[in-house]
């Protein structure tokens, strides 16, 4: 039986239009080059980041998921949470967006070999 580790996944979802839907496209690789860059800096080597479409004000915009999972009541878990806040505040600011959607999930995991 593999073990399960109980742990959290906390996901940033990032439109990629400026100004919301009346801006112009940010360059999908652009904002995956910036979000690398700054979770290196953070010293976080294992994400996922997903490409996707939602939806703003009523108007389709591509985005970009970033989730990262930690255990669950961790000292790491902390550091995390203050990390992925600090992330969505400065892609908001750099890449002129309103927000950045932050969500956190209680969930197991487990590697399979």
């Amino acid at each position: 039986m593999t073990e399960t580790t109980l742990a959290v996944e906390i996901a940033l979802t990032f439109g990629l239009l400026r100004n919301g839907t009346d801006g112009p496209r940010i360059p999908y690789g652009d904002a995956l080059d910036w979000l690398a860059r700054s979770l290196e800096d953070r010293g976080q080597a294992f994400y996922s980041v997903t490409d996707g479409t939602g939806f703003y004000k009523g108007a389709e915009e591509p985005n970009l998921r970033l989730a990262i999972i930690a255990e669950d009541e961790t000292i790491q878990l902390d550091h995390l949470r203050e990390a992925m806040a600090g992330l969505a505040r400065e892609f908001a600011r750099e890449f002129d967006q309103d927000s950045v959607m932050y969500t956190e999930q209680d969930t197991r995991w487990s590697f399979i070999s």
